[in-house]
């Protein structure tokens, strides 16, 4: 349902076909900023590799850690596994 007290938006009934060329070139143009937006949050790689261009010192040798510390941590469990079944 719609409610006709509610201000319409966009152009009136009278205006100009400029005018309202210029109003659908503002609504495109907003449009496709909107989906560059939404495209780029939606890009992890792209977010990804434009924080490793920025990024410096500790902050590029982050990944490096988190992958050596997950690394270290799954070798731990092999060992412990192996422990706990050679001790049964």
């Amino acid at each position: 349902m719609t409610d006709s007290s509610a201000p319409a938006s966009g152009p009136g009934p009278g205006t100009s076909i400029p005018l309202l060329n210029l109003e659908m070139e503002r609504t495109r143009l907003e449009f496709r900023d909107t989906v560059r937006e939404i495209e780029d949050r939606l890009d992890v790689l792209g977010r990804y590799r434009r924080w490793r261009g920025r990024a410096s010192g500790a902050d590029r040798a982050f990944p490096v850690a988190l992958v050596a510390g997950v690394v270290i941590v799954g070798i731990a469990a092999v060992g412990v596994i192996r422990e706990v079944r050679a001790r049964r």
